[in-house]
């Protein structure tokens, strides 16, 4: 069996994409042909195809559709309900209401971590120095706040834009008291966190502080080894996967 991952190009400070690979990366170590898909288009109808939620319908013609929810149904594209033909997954719990909404039925959760803890992991707070800014998804906000960045006085503020590394943006999130976030979905806000960094959610009214219900639990280091490490989760894909298709 064949899987055929729908991705755009790697970016780090893309946690949805991150995913995707990350996902792509378990099943060829438990041994499954993957492939990650983007540009033109490809017949898999023998395959499995996974779909982040951004997708409209089954463009590939797969015999069977993995619909991997990142986010709310329909918020940044795709579609608001889904084919009864389809394995629809949440990727977090946090996804989970309207996930199962848009499917008709309940819904698993598959969580895996794509934060490397080799690379994030937390820093020295003698170390903090600076803060840094992030508004990627949220520029409407940023943009009705006036691009307001929240500076401390003799604090730098700065940037974090889509062309840094992971290793460069672990070792300014090590440095950083702050992150200031006007997107409010990114999986930043947990490597900030596992990094030592407190988390401030901007909007036009200002800043409110993290809190773990953004993730429906807490994020740490020692949490994010754990479920780094655990191939369980994508085993649980493969099942369902094969399940439906009748294969072992």
């Amino acid at each position: 069996m064949r899987w055929n991952i729908w991705a755009p190009p790697y970016v780090p400070t893309s946690g949805g994409i991150r995913v995707l690979y990350r996902l792509a990366w378990w099943l060829n170590q438990l041994g499954e042909s993957v492939a990650i898909v983007f540009f033109g288009s490809i017949l898999v109808e023998d395959g499995v195809a996974v779909y982040p939620e951004i997708v409209l319908g089954n463009p590939w013609g797969a015999a069977q559709v993995i619909r991997y929810v990142m986010n709310v149904p329909g918020r940044l594209g795709g579609e608001t309900e889904y084919a009864a033909s389809e394995i629809v997954i949440a990727q977090q719990a946090r996804w989970q209401p309207e996930t199962a909404k848009a499917a008709g039925h309940d819904v698993e959760v598959v969580y895996f971590s794509c934060i490397d803890p080799a690379i994030f992991y937390p820093g020295a707070d003698e170390g903090r120095v600076c803060d840094a800014i992030f508004v990627y998804k949220g520029a409407p906000e940023y943009e009705a706040a006036g691009r307001a960045c929240h500076e401390v006085p003799g604090i730098p503020m700065i940037p974090i834009g889509g062309g840094m590394s992971d290793a460069n943006l672990a070792a300014l999130l090590r440095r950083c008291d702050r992150f200031v976030t006007y997107d409010h979905q990114t999986s930043l806000m947990a490597e900030a966190r596992i990094c030592g960094a407190s988390v401030c959610l901007a909007d036009r009214t200002g800043l409110t502080v993290y809190s773990p219900t953004h993730f429906m639990h807490e994020v740490d280091h020692e949490r994010n080894v754990e479920q780094w490490s655990s191939p369980a989760p994508v085993l649980r894909m493969v099942a369902l996967a094969r399940e439906r298709l009748g294969t072992t």
